[in-house]
């Protein structure tokens, strides 16, 4: 049998800012991870990034 869910089926949507502030820091410090990695990649092999920056 299917079952459609409708809204609020589990109860009312609760906010926890420690959980908001955790998530949001995982994202910075990917961020990070991302444009240092580009970075470094330059300094290694500029002529390939070159293209590769192009897509």
């Amino acid at each position: 049998r299917i079952r459609v869910p409708y809204p609020f089926q589990w109860g009312a949507p609760s906010f926890d800012a420690g959980e908001a502030f955790a998530m949001m820091m995982a994202s910075f410090v990917a961020l990070v991870e991302a444009i240092i990695t580009l970075l470094i990649s330059t300094l290694i092999a500029p002529e390939l990034n070159s293209v590769t920056m192009c897509f």
